[in-house]
């Protein structure tokens, strides 16, 4: 069993793809961050921050709810998983809306950050199937 792998299931972000995605994602993350400083000031590189945040967290429970709903199990662990996707989901509509609604976050540069995240997820995963991960 790989070190990475408990029953079929990555531990966080302990597998290689996973951790690549995190770093590819936090350093387009801090980039874009750069570029919040320069144009928008310190509440839009706190804004990009909670993007990244909220988008690695999401990566990494997607993670965990998927492998679950796919991984060898009952049938009840597929629905649980199947639960936990729509909790997931519910979750982080709520924590973005607090977020957007009651603390200084700017929509447009925290979606900047969350795009940082996909654009790391995509660089992260091509970067695995093209042979350049260990994965």
């Amino acid at each position: 069993m790989a070190p990475e792998e408990n029953n079929g299931r990555p531990q966080g972000f302990a597998g290689p793809l996973l951790r690549r995605i995190a770093a590819v994602s936090v350093a387009l993350g801090a980039a874009t961050a750069l570029l919040a400083a320069l144009l928008g000031g310190l509440a839009a590189v706190y804004s990009v921050a909670c993007g990244v945040g909220v988008g690695l967290a999401n990566v990494w429970a997607l993670t965990r709810v998927v492998s679950r709903m796919l991984g060898e199990g009952s049938d009840f662990g597929r629905t649980l998983g199947g639960v936990l996707l729509v909790t997931k989901m519910g979750l982080l509509a709520a924590v973005v809306w607090a977020l957007v609604r009651y603390t200084p976050v700017s929509g447009e540069w925290f979606l900047a950050g969350v795009t940082a995240v996909v654009v790391g997820t995509l660089v992260g995963g091509a970067a695995n199937m093209s042979g350049g991960g260990d994965a």
